[in-house]
């Protein structure tokens, strides 16, 4: 499921510049820009998406205690690497501009009139950094042989295709959603209240993981014959 990306909205072009900002040192402020992407296809078309639609939440505290949210699409204007956030009475809230960094990036510009500069060691993270199957562990019937069996349980395919496990094997999903600062990837349950969330990452001995955030579990990559960690 290759995202479309056609006539990219302002979420869009602000996700090389999703990340935790410091600003100000030792005052407690931050920005903080988060961007995530939603794909779906039609029934009986995996692979052909129908729509990919991307959000961001720039989130600013002044003193680290309390902060304010920006999340409509008329609250930004994007021009390259300058960032303009008005509010909804139409004045300028920040005018901020981002320019990489040693490890990271940084930015500098204005924030309700006063001065800020700062910069985050994080990044955004594609979904293809995940290209891979990611399989449960469980104790062998036949230990003799082998400790433990490993089941599939997600793979998500270098065109963008996610797949989970169900009671009739690997299947693709219908719509799914990924957080490009949390690196998690959110696929609908039988319950659309409760999705089934994967936190991707790494774990020291076996690579690429995927933890499960309900039941605390991880998926791995590597099919080992060691416990594998939990959460």
């Amino acid at each position: 499921m290759a995202p479309n990306t056609n006539s990219p909205s302002t979420a869009q072009t602000l996700i090389p510049f999703t990340g935790y900002y410091t600003l100000n040192a030792n005052t407690g402020a931050f920005l903080m820009i988060d961007t995530s992407m939603a794909c779906t296809s039609l029934p009986g078309s995996l692979g052909n998406p129908v729509a990919t639609e991307y959000s961001a939440t720039v989130t600013f505290s002044a003193d680290g205690e309390t902060s304010t949210q920006y999340r409509r699409a008329s609250d930004f204007t994007l021009t390259g690497s300058q960032l303009v956030i008005k509010g909804a009475d139409g004045t300028v809230t920040a005018n901020l501009t981002f320019t990489p960094a040693a490890g990271g990036m940084s930015v500098s510009g204005t924030f309700l009139g006063k001065e800020v500069n700062g910069a985050t060691p994080f990044g955004p993270v594609q979904l293809s950094v995940w290209n891979g199957t990611y399989y449960q562990q469980s104790v062998s019937k036949a230990p003799a042989a082998a400790p433990y069996t490993f089941t599939p349980m997600l793979q998500i395919d270098p065109d963008g295709t996610v797949s989970y496990a169900t009671d009739h094997g690997m299947q693709a999903v219908i719509s799914y959603w990924y957080d490009y600062a949390m690196f998690v990837l959110g696929v609908p349950s039988d319950d659309p209240l409760t999705p089934h969330l994967y936190e991707m990452g790494t774990s020291s001995g076996w690579g690429r993981v995927a933890g499960n955030a309900e039941k605390g579990g991880m998926l791995v990559s590597i099919r080992q014959q060691l416990p594998v960690p939990s959460l």
